[in-house]
């Protein structure tokens, strides 16, 4: 049997000739190429835009719960404000009120009046114009007015500041 003949016959002995080895090499149209570039180029710049803009609702959205946590922080605080000068009005009103004030008076040590007195003080101007002749170093008169009795016709005694006492 001839080599050849044995190489046949047994298909695992025999061994295919190495092929020659070619480079996988075509023809390509260069407007093809400027288009599949461009449309990588705008896929990736829509991608970025993409990205970029869920980016800017993310900060956006965190800006809004920060800004609603600090509005709802600032109501609290008004409430608590309204609270307190609510509470001090009410304060004012009691403390106001006449039962309050005889009160706060009979605890200072005070006393009803069993006839009041009345101090009615007289107009005076400060600086007199020398009108007509006449010298403001000269004083004229105090005028009396009828609204009730002036200080020095009021006669105070310790027996009826001591009556009025409870």
């Amino acid at each position: 049997m001839s080599a050849a003949a044995a190489r046949k016959a047994s298909p695992r002995a025999a061994k295919p000739a190495p092929k020659a080895r070619r480079a996988n090499l075509r023809l390509v149209d260069p407007r093809i190429a400027q288009l599949k570039a461009r449309r990588r180029r705008t896929a990736a710049a829509s991608m970025f835009v993409l990205v970029a803009g869920m980016f800017v609702v993310a900060y956006a959205q965190a800006r809004l719960v920060e800004g609603q946590l600090e509005l709802d922080q600032l109501r609290t605080e008004v409430a608590e404000a309204r609270k307190v000068q609510a509470q001090l009005e009410r304060d004012v009103v009691e403390a106001s009120s006449p039962t309050a004030i005889t009160d706060r008076a009979r605890a200072l040590g005070m006393v009803r009046a069993v006839e009041p007195l009345y101090i009615v003080a007289v107009d005076v101007p400060e600086q007199p114009a020398v009108i007509d002749g006449v010298d403001p170093a000269q004083p004229e008169a105090p005028q009396v007015s009828n609204r009730g009795p002036a200080v020095a016709d009021v006669e105070l005694s310790s027996s009826a500041i001591g009556a009025s006492a409870p």
